[in-house]
């Protein structure tokens, strides 16, 4: 298999899989968190602690031919299968590959959410078509960008546009530098919420399951 054929890292069950030792982190774009076996962000947070750029993926993992609506793995932990979007400019094999590699695609724990993200320039910037950390690489100029791309421009300030319909009204969105929220948009305030208490539960036992 040639380097740029590798789309996604190891994912969730077995042993605690180690983005950091992976010979082959750097070309492997995205990494799958959530399946009907269970969600594992810790494994984009490695990623982003080795200064990795991945995009997210998710699945059913369910072997039964039903995605998004797997039930969980196991009888003792797992939670409903997931989905990937793929934003693709051509609907062929090829098409998605490239939005593959280009992390042009996002996840959900199983709901069917539109969700649209970019950014607009005031100024010519530059998109690489893969990850430029691998060396010399193809790129294009560029006055926008959606999920995914990697840019390079000089403009102190970018537009950043987030478009979100759910398939349930939207509790909030939080924005995120790497670990960091550093913004929570919320669809309501304190007064709405009346006399209400929730419970949630999520995220893996511990690493590695």
């Amino acid at each position: 298999m040639k380097d740029e054929d590798a789309l996604v890292t190891a994912h969730i069950g077995g042993r605690y899989a180690d983005v950091k030792y992976a010979q082959n982190a750097k070309i492997e774009p995205s990494a799958k968190i959530h399946s009907s076996w269970g969600s594992i962000e810790w494994i984009v947070h490695d990623a982003f602690d080795a200064n990795y750029g991945v995009g997210i993926v998710a699945s059913s993992d369910g072997h039964k031919g039903r995605p998004g609506a797997s039930y969980p793995g196991d009888a003792s932990f797992g939670s409903y299968g997931g989905l990937t979007c793929h934003l693709l400019e051509t609907f062929n094999r090829d098409g998605l590959f490239e939005g593959f590699r280009r992390r042009h695609h996002y996840a959900t724990t199983g709901s069917r959410t539109y969700l649209h993200a970019g950014a607009e320039f005031d100024n010519e910037a530059t998109v690489f078509l893969r990850n430029p950390d691998l060396g010399e690489v193809e790129s294009e100029p560029t006055s926008s960008a959606i999920m995914g791309d990697i840019i390079q421009t000089n403009d102190d300030e970018v537009t950043f546009t987030v478009d979100v319909v759910g398939s349930a009204p939207l509790e909030w969105i939080d924005l995120r530098d790497g670990h960091d929220t550093f913004k929570t948009i919320r669809a309501y305030d304190e007064a709405s919420l009346g006399n209400r208490i929730r419970i949630v539960c999520e995220g893996a036992n511990y690493r590695g399951r």
